[in-house]
């Protein structure tokens, strides 16, 4: 399951900057100075701000639904934050080197899961929520602190409808086609790379991710 992870939109929180320092705690802000690294995470760029950068910690509603579910809870966000712009299925840094709460809500804001995990198990965590139907949308937390991380949506990617839109070479179809039909299940060949890696060693690294792709059915057997 494809997924993008995304932060929040800068334009938020650029205000906040220009007010000073009462201002900010009568809006339940704060501005203060990064003293370590990591241990400032930003919501906007999704990255951790370096020591000595100016960061404000507000109490943001992350989700504003009309449920039970609604909530807020303190963020930092960097001063002069650029949005991020994951890749599809990208892990940010920020995220993968953390205790993870990830939750999974539906269409109207009603939580039906949620797991805690650490940041290098996120991937697959995603891949199963993200697998239920009525899963809509997931938010990830950080477990301990409980603030608010990022959004995770499904994103559609476009697939490869043969062999040669694959770009895989003769030799490297026939060995999916014998590989595919030994497998009582090629499906589960689908659930890692590094599992896929092993028997694919032998073939270049992106050849490897090609035959993938006919490993979990989203290519035809037939050329």
């Amino acid at each position: 399951m494809d997924f993008r992870i995304t932060g929040l939109p800068a334009a938020t929180f650029r205000s906040f900057f220009t007010l000073s320092d009462a201002e900010l705690a009568a809006r339940s802000a704060a501005r203060m100075v990064a003293d370590r690294r990591p241990g400032f995470p930003c919501r906007v760029s999704l990255r951790d701000a370096d020591p000595g950068e100016t960061v404000l910690l507000l109490n943001f509603e992350h989700l504003a639904v009309a449920t039970p579910y609604r909530s807020r809870h303190a963020i930092f966000v960097r001063e002069n934050a650029v949005e991020a712009r994951l890749e599809v299925n990208e892990v940010p840094e920020v995220l993968r080197t953390r205790l993870l709460s990830l939750r999974a809500f539906d269409s109207a804001g009603i939580m039906i899961d949620a797991d805690v995990m650490q940041g290098r198990e996120l991937m697959p965590a995603i891949n199963l929520m993200l697998n239920l139907p009525e899963v809509h949308y997931l938010h990830v937390h950080n477990a301990k602190p409980g603030c608010f991380a990022a959004r995770i949506d499904r994103v559609e990617m476009q697939r490869p409808s043969n062999f040669r839109a694959a770009g895989l070479k003769p030799n490297t179809r026939r060995k999916v086609l014998r590989m595919r039909s030994a497998l009582p299940n090629p499906q589960d060949w689908a659930t890692s790379l590094t599992e896929r890696a092993g028997p694919l060693r032998a073939a270049r690294a992106v050849s490897a991710r090609r035959c993938s792709t006919a490993f979990a059915g989203l290519i035809p057997v037939s050329d």
